[in-house]
């Protein structure tokens, strides 16, 4: 499933995130990460609960076609 129509660019959400990634302050970078990521329905990516719909489908006759959810959740994949 692709992000919401009114989803934040990539960029915008990463200036979100204000501590920098270190060993003494992973908890409240993760913190962060995980909301930004969660309030755009990106963290499924990153935690595996979103997977890879198949390339094509059948149709209602039987004839194989491209999956139109296949492109837009590999489109969102690329940016997480």
């Amino acid at each position: 499933m692709a992000p919401s129509h009114d989803a934040l660019s990539f960029a915008t959400l990463f200036h979100m995130v204000t501590t920098k990634l270190s060993s003494s302050k992973y908890l409240l970078w993760n913190t962060q990460i995980v909301s930004v990521l969660a309030c755009q329905n990106y963290l499924g990516f990153v935690d595996g609960r979103k997977y890879a719909s198949p390339s094509t489908v059948r149709d209602a006759t039987g004839k194989k076609g491209p999956n139109p959810d296949f492109e837009a959740l590999s489109a969102t994949d690329q940016l997480v």
